[in-house]
């Protein structure tokens, strides 16, 4: 079963990827634009690269730890067990961006857009998501520990499964679409608003 799941999440992935960048290519030097880059295990340790474009780049087994990313483009980017802890990734677009087993921990995405991200069973311990915009993104067997999601927008979100102890929800916002890993009833004992 778990091999399945995790080969179906390997072709949605994939599919994601060639809709996009039919061809990746292999960056020579790092640079503002990156669109559509094969970055498939390499290493790039506190790279400071804000405002740069990543869009339907393969990052898939890299290393970024404790880069700037402020404002950087990673739409519809593949991030499958990439290591990325201590990243800033605030006001980033990471629309449709997608992700297995990731680690995002202690990295910030405050005002950040992760609008329809898929990154199931990726690790956001100790995250920052104020302000940011989750809508549809799934999130499900995600280590959520001690994540802050304040004033969050998590309307129709997944984080079904996830390891939350800790998490902050102040002031976020659900809908009747939103996934939570407790009760929905539960939700205004968390400050989670329901629009």
């Amino acid at each position: 079963m778990i091999l399945l799941l995790t080969f179906g999440i390997f072709m949605q992935v994939q599919a994601a990827r060639t809709a996009y960048c039919p061809k990746l290519t292999v960056p020579r030097a790092l640079s503002n634009n990156m669109q559509c880059s094969d970055f498939v295990a390499q290493k790039h340790i506190q790279v400071q690269l804000p405002k740069a474009n990543f869009r339907g780049s393969d990052l898939t087994h890299s290393d970024w730890h404790q880069s700037q990313f402020h404002q950087a483009i990673f739409s519809y980017t593949v991030m499958d067990r990439m290591s990325a802890q201590k990243i800033d990734f605030t006001e980033s677009l990471l629309m449709a961006a997608k992700g297995h087993a990731a680690h995002f921990d202690y990295s910030d995405f405050s005002k950040a857009n992760l609008s329809e991200s898929n990154f199931q069973g990726s690790r956001f311990a100790g995250a920052k998501f104020v302000q940011s915009n989750l809508q549809k993104a799934d999130l499900r067997y995600s280590d959520l520990r001690f994540a802050n999601f304040t004033n969050a927008d998590l309307r129709g979100a997944n984080l079904e499964k996830t390891i939350w102890q800790g998490a902050i929800f102040s002031g976020a916002l659900i809908d009747g679409n939103t996934k939570l890993p407790f009760d929905q009833e539960r939700s205004k004992d968390f400050g989670i608003v329901r629009k």
